[in-house]
């Protein structure tokens, strides 16, 4: 039996890949749709939601209101304030991708000031790792607007903050992202800044 996951941003192939399995009658699943349909109104997940967040976080047809789950979750009391104790995402250099001596410089001025440093792959998993509270910030930059428009939205309507390195809003442009709620954004900001300057 063939098993495959596949991830990506928009205009990545996935759907043709999928299709392409579909052909061969490889049994797939889209992931985007069973995401949506497990907290759908009604649902066990949407449930298991309310009961750990309460109930203002239900909207008046049974959905989630994603931007107060996303207020409770970077306003929550045991929501990290403080870099020492925050867990850091980010993309590494490779393949000709990206400025290793700017990376370096970043990793060098972050790493002694957090508890921890990730590179999982996805910048879109990244930052929604961060609109959900699973990390505390996230920088990268050389990224491509498909590789980051879903995370930066998601970040956005959890309550966090998503600039360029100069602290600016010109992600997009200038291909730099820091991302982070609003007690680290600042300060991973500020020490993203001060490497490249």
């Amino acid at each position: 039996m063939i098993r495959a996951a596949l991830t990506g941003g928009i205009a990545t192939g996935k759907s043709h890949v999928l299709a392409a399995f579909a052909r061969l009658g490889v049994p797939t699943i889209d992931a985007d749709t069973l995401a949506h349909g497990v907290i759908a109104a009604g649902t066990p997940g949407a449930a298991a939601v309310v009961s750990r967040f309460g109930a203002s976080i239900r909207l008046a047809d049974g959905s989630i209101d994603r931007r107060a789950l996303g207020v409770i979750v970077f306003d929550d009391v045991s929501a990290r304030r403080d870099l020492f104790e925050s867990l850091i995402g980010t993309g590494i250099p490779h393949l000709g991708r990206g400025d290793a001596e700017s990376w370096s410089k970043i990793y060098n001025a972050v790493a002694p000031q957090v508890s921890g440093v990730r590179r999982f792959g996805s910048a879109s998993l990244d930052l929604a790792w961060v609109a959900a509270g699973r990390m505390d910030g996230f920088w990268e930059d050389d990224l491509d607007i498909w590789d980051t428009a879903a995370g930066v939205l998601l970040v956005k309507e959890a309550g966090g903050f998503v600039t360029d390195y100069r602290g600016g809003d010109r992600s997009f442009e200038r291909r730099e992202y820091v991302a982070g709620s609003g007690y680290i954004h600042s300060k991973l900001q500020k020490l993203v800044a001060g490497a490249v300057r």
